[in-house]
């Protein structure tokens, strides 16, 4: 009798042992299945995650759906800014920058333009910079032009244009909000921040350098002032007054410049 019931107290244990290890097993293999469900999903080559009104992903996984773009886009794709909100709506924006055209008139009435060489990649460029959150373009302007060339601006810079075209720049999908102003004769900015060097050129020879000595769009913007500065010059020539030259806000240049 002894020995039948410890056949059989044996034969349970051994029972639940290898139950205990089948379980083991089997929580292993979903958690090995759910994992590798989870680096698939999350892998940017995987459609699903590009298609915002999929509302399965929305409403059963829990995974933010990025209006705009995508932070997981796949090599080669452009990139942006993006965010999300506490109620996983998210956004994809392109990043917001400010350019300056730096003009300098000398005691000859010479036109000179005030550059930046760059650390990165040894181009020209105008001075500028991202936008900060909570940052108007305008005080992007003061605060780039101190970091970048060691100047304190006083007055309110003149719009020439908004550029944004997504291929402008190489690194991500910019916009960038362009201004102009003028400094001093005589004033000598330096580098600083992340700029190689401080460059004065006389603008009409802008167009004379190669397109590709500038960075991104850059050479386009130095054009673009160029050619409204010759609009505007001729029609200051055939007005009668100069009061239009005085106006504060710029308004002369935006209408011929189409802005």
């Amino acid at each position: 009798m002894f020995f039948k019931h410890g056949l059989m107290a044996r034969f349970v244990i051994n029972s639940t042992v290898g139950r205990n290890k089948m379980i083991l097993r089997e929580k292993l293999a979903w958690s090995l299945l759910f994992t590798l469900s989870m680096v698939y999903l999350f892998s940017s080559r995987h459609p699903i995650l590009q298609d915002n009104e999929n509302k399965y992903i929305k409403k059963e996984m829990n995974i933010p759906i990025f209006h705009g773009g995508s932070p997981l886009a796949p090599a080669g794709s452009l990139l942006g800014s993006c965010w999300c909100g506490s109620d996983n709506y998210c956004m994809c924006n392109p990043s917001l920058a400010i350019d300056l055209v730096l003009i300098e008139k000398d005691e000859n009435e010479e036109l000179y333009v005030w550059l930046v060489r760059r650390s990165d990649t040894n181009q020209l460029a105008t001075m500028g910079g991202f936008v900060n959150v909570g940052e108007t373009t305008e005080n992007a302007v003061s605060r780039e032009l101190m970091e970048e060339m060691k100047i304190a601006f006083e007055g309110s810079p003149t719009l020439l244009g908004l550029y944004s075209d997504p291929t402008r720049d190489k690194r991500r999908h910019t916009a960038s909000a362009v201004y102009h102003a003028r400094i001093k004769s005589g004033m000598v900015p330096y580098a600083g921040d992340d700029a190689k060097d401080v460059v004065r050129l006389k603008l009409e020879d802008v167009t004379k350098k190669d397109p590709s000595e500038f960075f991104a769009d850059h050479y386009t913007i130095l054009a673009d002032y160029i050619h409204s500065h010759a609009q505007f010059s001729t029609t200051l020539n055939k007005s009668s007054t100069s009061t239009t030259y005085a106006s504060s806000d710029g308004s002369a240049i935006r209408s011929l410049c189409n802005i």
